[in-house]
């Protein structure tokens, strides 16, 4: 039951809170709620558009309107503020005598407070911020795309948990074999597996039409939540296509990575045509390495980066000398789709 310090009449049970505030969990949400309940190290492995996200703020929610102190941690205050957005949906829909009693900051770092209950959002970008707290809940956001995860969650997050029994939350659509496929594998850790397919709001005939578009790969890893040894390279891209007789390009796409690999691709039209100049790929590059294989590469009219690209990772490549990437868009199936008919037609 549900008790507030300043209105004790006011009750609510965790069902009611589902059922009439958030708006009922689908049967795999459901499962993994119960996982994180009774268990206290969860991780959560779930393919995109599953609701992990909106599942998670749900139950951080809860742990505040009972007097808990929580972390909201993700690779940058954009994800935070994702996560943050479905909290403060919710905290729209109680009941007015709870929902004047809380209190939303809406600048990072985000926080919610009510009574004795705070939830803090942070970025793990800075990662000097996570000490001194004590706390009932931990919940890591797209922990694949973390470089240093396994330091972030060993170093900085566990000790706060040890206080108070706290429990550990780490979810994410996997990102190759890295630091969070290690965790998913952990016997101190709990898993849970779900693909986009079981997410009932989500006609699985226009998943079904992804598969048409998308690379084994990708589709495996984005969708059905697979760890797959060989992504990143998700293209297929034939050596016959790739040219090295190339100053310029039109445009270079950059993805980031350490544990999970660095790439780039460099195009370039010609009519009609787009022509790979370089790809540049590996594992365990440090960001000014990265920038260096760029700025080796020819020269770009364009430079996109993934726009999940941390703050610490763009720093470094500015005072590399790589000032000038763009964020590309978050469409990343129609991105994906589309590339590969192009990269097709002149194979």
């Amino acid at each position: 039951m549900l008790t507030t310090p300043t209105t004790p009449t006011m009750k609510i049970t965790k069902s009611q809170y589902i059922k009439s505030i958030i708006g009922g969990y689908h049967k795999k949400q459901a499962k993994a709620a119960r996982l994180i309940r009774t268990n206290r190290n969860v991780v959560l492995r779930c393919g995109r558009r599953f609701g992990k996200t909106s599942l998670l703020a749900a139950e951080l929610l809860w742990y505040v309107l009972n007097g808990k102190r929580c972390w909201w941690i993700a690779p940058t205050h954009a994800l935070c503020r994702t996560g943050f957005g479905y909290v403060r949906q919710f905290v729209r829909r109680l009941p007015v005598q709870v929902r004047r009693h809380v209190r939303l900051i809406n600048s990072p770092p985000f926080r919610i407070e009510y009574g004795a209950g705070v939830a803090e959002f942070y970025s793990s970008r800075i990662p000097d911020n996570l000490q001194g707290a004590g706390n009932d809940l931990v919940i890591v956001d797209e922990a694949a795309t973390e470089q240093d995860g396994d330091t972030l969650v060993e170093q900085y997050i566990r000790p706060t948990l040890l206080d108070r029994g706290g429990k550990l939350v780490i979810a994410s659509t996997p990102r190759g074999r890295n630091w969070f496929a290690e965790y998913c594998a952990r016997p101190d850790f709990v898993e849970f597996v779900a693909s986009t397919y079981d997410n009932p709001l989500i006609d699985p005939a226009e998943i079904d039409q992804l598969r048409e578009q998308l690379s084994e790969v990708a589709f495996r890893q984005e969708i059905l939540a697979e760890i797959v040894e060989e992504s990143g390279r998700f293209w297929d891209i034939q050596p016959s296509v790739v040219s090295e007789d190339y100053a310029e390009a039109d445009v270079c796409g950059i993805d980031w990575g350490f544990a999970s690999p660095f790439a780039a691709v460099w195009l370039k039209r010609g009519g009609e045509r787009f022509v790979v100049v370089r790809e540049e790929y590996g594992a365990e590059l440090d960001a000014d390495e990265q920038a260096r294989r760029v700025l080796s590469g020819p020269r770009a009219k364009r430079y996109v980066c993934d726009p999940s690209t941390p703050d610490g990772v763009l720093r470094a490549w500015r005072e590399a000398g790589l000032n000038n990437v763009l964020p590309a868009s978050r469409d990343r199936a129609g991105g994906w789709a589309r590339m590969r008919v192009l990269i097709q037609r002149v194979s």
